[in-house]
């Protein structure tokens, strides 16, 4: 199965339009108005060197490092300021479906279609830890947030379970079982204590780092949930479904507060502005929307 490794690839180009303030313009526009426009379209670096899609793209804690994953089967490290390869990851046999850094930047840990999920030392690219037993392709892999960053990882995978591991042991330390289809991805709250899970059954379910339970589960999407993401101040949780929705929820008690409606493909993606008061929607449209949280209109 494995959607969301092959999901970025599914994404169909925008057509170019012009910029609005540039509609209608003239060979009489400013050499200073053109050379702006030119530089809009411009990229600041381009990181070129993976031989298949990339699946996904991360900054370091710093901004100055950026992490890619690849069907290839390989993660690499870039410098950002010049856009040079510092090193490349090499083990799985299979696609990278995704690639993060721990919170202080200093270990990375992969996902990919070969089963495992991978924890690397950035510095030198040395593979530290392979964390096998899922079933099935597994789809991300991220580090607990605060002190217990770099010790703790959570999976999750098509085999329908989310899984922690220690880092320092490689083993499986709890497993999260309820999800009847894929789970598409998993991700810590801002403090730590729940994990939240995507799944192609419609739903999202939030659970308790510490005893395993699931402590509710958010339903009301017709279509698989591709992602899902806590604000960051963690009272609210955003998900992307293919059902052409997003939908705001409560946290705590798992209510949904807004749909935000507004695609005509599947959303891919959703996160929360940095001061929770926006959520950024990305679709197979070919168009990505923001949205004010507090009524659920398309800005």
């Amino acid at each position: 199965l494995a959607q969301v490794c092959s999901l970025l690839s599914s994404v169909p180009a925008p057509a170019k339009l012009p910029s609005p303030s540039l509609a209608g313009a003239t060979s009489s526009a400013s050499p200073a108005c053109t050379a702006a426009a030119a530089a809009m379209d411009a990229p600041v670096v381009s990181l070129e060197g993976h031989d298949d899609n990339i699946t996904a793209a991360a900054f370091s804690p710093t901004g100055s490092q950026v992490l890619t994953a690849s069907r290839d089967g390989t993660a690499k490290f870039w410098e950002l300021e010049s856009g040079r390869c510092l090193r490349t990851f090499r083990s799985h046999v299979a696609g990278v479906c995704a690639a993060s850094f721990s919170p202080g930047g200093s270990l990375v840990v992969t996902a990919s279609r070969d089963l495992t999920a991978k924890v690397w030392e950035a510095a030198s690219g040395k593979c530290l830890t392979t964390l096998a037993g899922h079933r099935l392709t597994v789809n991300s892999a991220v580090f607990a947030p605060g002190a217990s960053g770099g010790a703790v990882v959570a999976t999750a995978s098509d085999d329908r379970t989310a899984r922690l591991w220690s880092v320092n042991s490689g083993n499986c330390t709890r497993s999260f079982e309820g999800h009847t289809d894929s789970v598409t991805m998993a991700v810590f709250s801002p403090n730590g204590l729940q994990l939240l899970t995507a799944s192609c059954d419609h739903t999202a379910k939030l659970w308790d780092v510490a005893s395993g339970v699931c402590l509710c589960t958010l339903r009301g999407h017709i279509g698989g949930v591709l992602s899902a993401a806590f604000s960051p101040d963690g009272s609210r949780i955003v998900t992307a479904s293919y059902d052409l929705t997003a939908k705001v929820w409560c946290a705590k008690s798992g209510q949904c507060l807004n749909n935000l409606i507004g695609h005509q493909l599947a959303v891919s993606s959703a996160v929360f502005s940095s001061n929770s008061e926006e959520v950024l929607t990305a679709s197979q449209d070919g168009t990505a929307k923001v949205w004010s949280v507090s009524t659920g209109e398309c800005r």
